[in-house]
Parts: C-alpha cells; sequence; structure tokens
C-alpha cells in the first residue's frame, strides 16, 4: 500500500500543489480545494503510518496499519469524490491521484476484510 500510496500519489499531489502556487491570484474551487487537502492527508497517513507500523510489533502493528489504511481510505474517497467537479489548475493530476490512490487502498482494504477470522486469507485454527 504505501509504496504505491506514496509513490503515484505523492507525485500527483505534488504536481497539483505545483500547478495551484505557480498561479497564486486564480480563485480556487471549494471542492477542489478539499479534493487536493484530502489527498495530501490520505498520501501523508498512509506514509507515516507504515513508518510507525513498521516500528512496533505484534498486535499494536496491526492495530496501527489498519488505522491508517482506513483513515486514508476515508480521506480519499471525499478526495475522489470532490475532485470528479473540480475545477482549477492541475485538476488532471488530482483526478488521476485520487482515482489511483482509491483503487490503491480499496484492494487493501479487500485484503484486509478477507484475512479477518472466518474469512478465506485467515490462517488461524479454524
Amino acid at each position: 500500500m504505501t509504496f504505491f500510496t506514496a509513490g503515484v500519489g505523492g507525485l500527483c499531489m505534488v504536481i497539483a500543489w505545483a500547478k495551484v502556487m505557480m498561479v497564486p491570484q486564480i480563485e480556487i474551487s471549494r471542492k477542489y480545494s478539499l479534493a487536493l487537502y484530502m489527498l495530501t492527508v490520505s498520501v501523508c497517513v498512509g506514509t507515516v503510518g507504515s513508518a510507525f507500523a513498521f516500528a512496533f510489533f505484534g498486535e499494536t502493528r496491526d492495530i496501527l496499519w489498519n488505522l491508517a489504511l482506513v483513515v486514508s481510505f476515508a480521506c480519499i474517497a471525499v478526495s475522489t469524490f470532490n475532485a470528479r467537479k473540480a475545477s482549477g489548475p492541475g485538476t488532471l493530476a488530482l483526478q488521476i491521484g485520487s482515482v489511483t490512490v482509491f483503487l490503491i487502498d480499496l484492494v487493501c482494504l479487500i485484503g484486509i476484510v478477507s484475512a479477518l477470522p472466518g474469512m478465506p486469507l485467515n490462517n488461524g485454527p479454524s
């Protein structure tokens, strides 16, 4: 999750922020601002959350990893929803980044749910 989220999402986030900074006098829509902020939060939470998750062991690591994924998924869902109708500089980068990170987080969330007790990917005792 983290490498793809930080790589693809981070690149699109930097491009969108750079385009906003290059044209500071332009009026930016509320949907664009919210989408850009939520993409930024999602990428940062995923990156920082995984760094903290790898610093701990056992159940604490699992809790931190799952919490980071859920928060990242919630933020990117808001970003994707608002990026659809956003207008402003770097809109394409924002839309591509939001949808890509949304799909990455969705696949990770499906993997986590599939690994819960009683689900197909759980290797625990039956």
